[in-house]
Protein backbone atom coordinates (compact mmCIF):
# COMPACT_ATOMS: atom_id res chain seq x y z
CA UNK A 1 0.00 0.00 0.00
CA UNK A 2 1.13 3.90 -1.06
CA UNK A 3 -0.30 5.50 2.07
CA UNK A 4 2.38 4.09 4.91
CA UNK A 5 5.54 5.68 2.34
CA UNK A 6 3.76 8.97 2.30
CA UNK A 7 3.35 9.37 5.88
CA UNK A 8 6.36 8.17 6.44
CA UNK A 9 8.28 10.98 4.36
CA UNK A 10 6.62 13.36 6.48
CA UNK A 11 7.74 11.71 9.87
CA UNK A 12 11.02 11.74 8.67
CA UNK A 13 10.79 15.79 7.86
CA UNK A 14 10.93 15.05 4.36
CA UNK A 15 8.96 18.21 3.26
CA UNK A 16 10.05 18.50 -0.18
CA UNK A 17 9.89 14.63 -1.24
CA UNK A 18 6.26 14.30 0.28
CA UNK A 19 5.19 17.18 -1.64
CA UNK A 20 6.75 16.11 -4.88
CA UNK A 21 5.19 12.34 -4.50
CA UNK A 22 1.83 13.73 -3.70
CA UNK A 23 2.04 16.48 -6.24
CA UNK A 24 2.83 13.16 -9.18
CA UNK A 25 -0.31 11.31 -7.39
CA UNK A 26 -2.52 13.57 -7.86
CA UNK A 27 -1.32 14.35 -11.89
CA UNK A 28 -2.34 10.73 -12.02
CA UNK A 29 -5.36 10.51 -10.08
CA UNK A 30 -7.04 14.16 -9.58
CA UNK A 31 -9.56 12.47 -7.24
CA UNK A 32 -7.03 11.09 -4.91
CA UNK A 33 -8.04 12.37 -1.73
CA UNK A 34 -5.28 11.16 0.40
CA UNK A 35 -3.14 12.73 -2.40
CA UNK A 36 -4.25 16.54 -1.49
CA UNK A 37 -4.53 14.88 2.27
CA UNK A 38 -0.66 14.51 1.85
CA UNK A 39 -0.24 17.91 0.07
CA UNK A 40 -2.15 19.97 2.96
CA UNK A 41 -0.34 17.95 5.93
CA UNK A 42 3.09 18.68 3.79
CA UNK A 43 2.03 22.59 3.86
CA UNK A 44 0.85 22.82 7.02
CA UNK A 45 4.65 22.31 8.30
CA UNK A 46 5.37 25.95 7.10
CA UNK A 47 3.14 27.39 4.44
CA UNK A 48 -0.06 27.79 5.79
CA UNK A 49 -1.87 29.89 3.48
CA UNK A 50 -0.83 26.75 0.36
CA UNK A 51 -2.45 24.29 2.55
CA UNK A 52 -5.89 26.37 2.25
CA UNK A 53 -5.20 26.89 -1.40
CA UNK A 54 -5.02 22.89 -1.74
CA UNK A 55 -7.72 22.23 0.32
CA UNK A 56 -9.83 25.10 -1.64
CA UNK A 57 -8.60 23.56 -4.90
CA UNK A 58 -9.60 20.14 -4.10
CA UNK A 59 -12.79 21.16 -2.65
CA UNK A 60 -13.77 22.79 -5.81
CA UNK A 61 -12.96 20.44 -8.01
CA UNK A 62 -15.37 17.90 -6.41
CA UNK A 63 -18.17 20.56 -6.25
CA UNK A 64 -18.00 21.57 -9.91
CA UNK A 65 -16.77 18.36 -11.65
CA UNK A 66 -18.44 15.62 -8.92
CA UNK A 67 -21.10 17.24 -7.07
CA UNK A 68 -19.81 16.26 -3.85
CA UNK A 69 -18.02 17.80 -0.68
CA UNK A 70 -14.37 16.92 0.61
CA UNK A 71 -14.72 14.81 3.59
CA UNK A 72 -14.61 15.47 6.91
CA UNK A 73 -11.50 14.15 7.74
CA UNK A 74 -9.26 16.52 5.02
CA UNK A 75 -11.93 19.50 6.21
CA UNK A 76 -10.51 18.86 9.95
CA UNK A 77 -6.69 19.21 8.51
CA UNK A 78 -7.69 23.04 7.90
CA UNK A 79 -8.55 23.15 11.88
CA UNK A 80 -6.09 25.72 13.36
CA UNK A 81 -4.54 26.90 9.79
CA UNK A 82 -4.03 30.34 9.40
CA UNK A 83 -3.53 32.05 6.09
Amino acid sequence: MVALPRQDALDRGEIAFALTLADDLRREDQDDESAYELLIRAHRVGKSADAIREYRQYSDHLMNDLGVEPTFSIADLLEGVRA
